[in-house]
């Protein structure tokens, strides 16, 4: 027997548009020489311009778990109006192998012209996604030839001003800028550059990979042939002759980093730009031929107090870690007044851990604690409740809906009133119904998650170095939270 989902939608009440019901029965109908199980996903009064709707969002998450051999809707609209959610949905649907229908638009994906079209349709919306993206690329790489400042706030050193609707950066600090280069070649420490520039000026870097950023940017130097041919070595696109203005940087978060001749003044000379890149070369070197045997946790331990991560912290024999929210120096103004002062001994927790997996080893004690994380907040008994809930507003609205038509306009008002809120009342209710079968699907599911970790589990055992430690240990777990006062540990298993 097939398993069939149908997707019904009506964003609003218009005249000849075809109702919830209709557009059901109509996908059903399409099915009628088969033997098949139907579940209904519908979401009434929603908009297609977006994903957001209910029922929709369930019905992903059950193609997720593959509990449908078919989806089936009346018209391709009714998934959304937008070609690139369309394109997402039917990528899940061959990622899944479940075949789609529309009954309207003739899509059957389980015939080879419902396939062909399938494809198309990728196609075209892919070349929507790449035009978007080429058109916005376009248009700041436009700015920033012309020297427009496109988006942001002020590089370090520099100030924003505008010029007939245009946003420029002009130089407003370059003693600034000078200092941490200079002082970068002549102390060799980051950690000593924020210090001094804390001393001498009022806003500093809000941190030491400030700094770093700072003395790694082409925006600082004055264009130059030298810099242009060091860029492009470094697998930059470096637009403009050398005019000995800075550079605009695009594209670094894409890792396609674009440096953009542009008209503020720089101060840095060439050389100097130079010499800082190899001293931070050298520094990086030395610092990857290190034998570390820590770090492996980075990533996954959560403060309890804030919720923000525990980052590593040096000292001069020791590693630390601590809350991310406490480490920030400098300027900076953090929203979080977390309290949690405590450095914890990085080697002390890592093998703290590596008991604690050690520990999981067997099977049994990690099948309980497994599943413990993955408590149901429903239970038997609130189901049922929910269920006679449901049963007893039914009930009341038949016995509202015989009572209108004895009654005044006036009276028959609130009658309609009551009707209304007590349909709104079950809508919600059969939605935190749908939720847990939902729910208990995916806690079926997990045996397979289950077992992974489990592989993940003697698979670190096995392994000594660090680096590789730090990947297995992010299949186990989501994130584990550690309370240094109490040494109290919560996992989340991944």
């Amino acid at each position: 027997m097939k398993h069939i989902a149908i997707y019904a939608r009506k964003s609003v009440e218009v005249k000849d548009s075809i109702s919830i019901d209709t557009q059901i029965e109509m996908c059903k109908n399409y099915f009628f020489d088969q033997k098949c199980e139907f579940e209904v996903f519908a979401d009434d009064g929603y908009t297609g311009a977006n994903t957001d709707r209910p029922a929709f969002k369930r019905l992903l998450k059950k193609i997720q778990l593959e509990c449908f051999d078919t989806v089936i809707c009346y018209k391709l609209d009714r998934i959304s109006r937008r070609v690139l959610d369309i394109a997402d949905f039917f990528e899940l649907l061959e990622k899944k192998n479940i075949d789609f229908v529309c009954v309207k638009d003739k899509y059957d994906t389980s015939t080879p012209m419902g396939r062909a079209m399938l494809y198309f349709a990728s196609v075209f919306a892919q070349l929507e996604r790449e035009t978007i993206a080429e058109r916005v690329t376009d248009s700041m790489l436009n700015l920033a030839k012309k020297g427009c400042w496109t988006g942001g706030p002020a590089p370090t050193g520099y100030k924003l001003t505008k010029h007939e609707g245009k946003t420029y950066i002009e130089l407003e600090n370059p003693q600034f800028i000078k200092d941490c280069f200079n002082w970068y070649l002549q102390y060799g420490s980051l950690y000593a550059i924020h210090k001094k520039l804390k001393e001498k000026y009022d806003i500093t870097p809000v941190n030491r990979e400030n700094v770093r950023r700072i003395l790694r940017s082409p925006l600082y130097v004055k264009s130059d042939i030298i810099i242009n041919d060091y860029l492009k070595k470094n697998n930059w696109t470096v637009i403009g002759e050398p005019t000995k203005k800075g550079y605009l940087t695009y594209g670094l978060k894409t890792g396609e980093p674009m440096a953009i001749v542009s008209r503020h003044d720089a101060v840095i000379e060439p050389l100097l730009w130079l010499k800082v890149q190899e001293k931070l070369n050298n520094k990086r070197e030395d610092f990857f031929k290190k034998d570390s045997k820590i770090y492996w946790l980075s990533g996954l331990l959560i403060c309890p107090f804030c919720g923000k991560h525990y980052s590593i912290v040096n000292s001069a024999k020791n590693h630390y870690y601590a809350c991310s929210s406490r480490i920030k120096r400098g300027n900076y103004k953090t929203t979080v007044n977390c309290s949690n002062n405590k450095y914890i001994n990085a080697i002390k927790i890592e093998d703290t851990l590596q008991e604690y997996i050690l520990t999981c080893k067997n099977y049994d004690f990690f099948k309980k604690i497994y599943k413990s994380t993955f408590l149901n907040d429903t239970d038997t008994n609130e189901l049922e409740i929910i269920k006679n809930t449901i049963n007893k507003n039914n009930k009341m609205i038949e016995n509202l809906i015989d009572k209108v038509a004895l009654l005044s306009n006036e009276a028959g008002k609130k009658i309609l009133e009551k009707i209304e809120q007590l349909t709104n009342e079950n809508k919600e209710l059969n939605e935190k119904i749908e939720n847990y079968k939902l729910y208990n699907l995916e806690m079926q599911n997990l045996k397979f998650n289950e077992e992974y970790i489990y592989e993940n589990i003697l698979k670190f055992d096995k392994t000594i170095e660090p680096s590789l430690k730090r990947i297995i240990a992010k299949n186990i777990f989501k994130k584990i939270i550690f309370n240094p006062f109490t040494n109290e540990m919560e996992v989340e298993f991944s």
